[in-house]
């Protein structure tokens, strides 16, 4: 045998030696000290909303946001428009930007799209968005976050907002959202803002920054467009696609029996 197939078997031998050895060894220990990261919880829920209008060719996937742009049989949407009131008003005189077809449904609130939809509130003053599960509250206040794909103009962001179980509304800081690009994904984790309250349905901030509030049941959770929308086309809105909470679900009936 030579001396150069020596040294192959050899070499050979020596890698299945450090593979074998390598596939034994245990998995890495995390360094002490270092706590393991809480877990984000389970899905809560993923809501990807529906266009519930048939449109013809050519006319544009527009129509006003009601529930029944729900998917999820559990969830109950409010659209919280301090401007509702003067809908009627709207349709004879427009709002800035906006077209007459906005002004048929019972908010300043509509869905675009039919793959891929969204609601979009151009056309309203400030506003808030929020999602009520039927059955459960859900617990936040660990790793608990929020997926959602949104779309802003201008200055504006998109900001997430809770109702905690006592009714107390609040905003997040910062907000999420890159300027006209549409169906950003944005992870937020909700321990990691800092929150004001909110004043729901007016959609203004109150008081000073809230330290450390208790996440932990959840009532309502959504968004908000604190400034005013521009109307059709660029200028400034707010615009969420899918929206998706991760957390540990907190059943409602387990709450009032304390």
């Amino acid at each position: 045998m030579s001396k150069s197939l020596h040294v192959c078997i050899a070499v050979a031998f020596a890698g299945s030696v450090v593979a074998s050895l390598l596939a034994q060894q245990p998995p890495a220990l995390r360094p002490r000290g270092v706590p393991q990261p809480p877990d984000p919880g389970p899905l809560f829920f993923s809501e990807n909303w529906r266009n519930p209008k048939i449109y013809e060719a050519g006319t544009l996937p527009l129509t006003s946001v009601t529930q029944e742009v729900v998917t999820t049989p559990d969830l109950v949407l409010t659209v919280h428009d301090p401007n509702a009131k003067y809908i009627p008003e709207y349709t004879k005189t427009l709002r800035w930007g906006s077209w007459a077809e906005d002004w048929q449904g019972p908010t300043c609130l509509l869905i675009y799209g039919v793959e891929r939809p969204e609601l979009w509130g151009g056309s309203c003053g400030a506003v808030t968005v929020t999602l009520r599960h039927k059955r459960n509250l859900v617990d936040l206040s660990n790793r608990g976050r929020v997926i959602w794909g949104t779309y802003v103009s201008g200055f504006h962001v998109a900001r997430l907002v809770v109702k905690l179980a006592d009714g107390t509304f609040l905003v997040g800081d910062p907000g999420t959202g890159t300027p006209d690009v549409s169906h950003v994904k944005n992870e937020v984790v909700l321990s990691s803002l800092r929150w004001l309250k909110l004043d729901v349905p007016q959609t203004v901030t109150r008081g000073s920054w809230v330290e450390k509030p208790d996440l932990s049941k959840v009532d309502e959770i959504g968004w908000t467009q604190l400034m005013p929308g521009s109307g059709h086309g660029a200028g400034g809105f707010v615009s969420v696609s899918k929206f998706e909470v991760w957390g540990t679900p907190v059943p409602r009936m387990a709450t009032l029996s304390r």
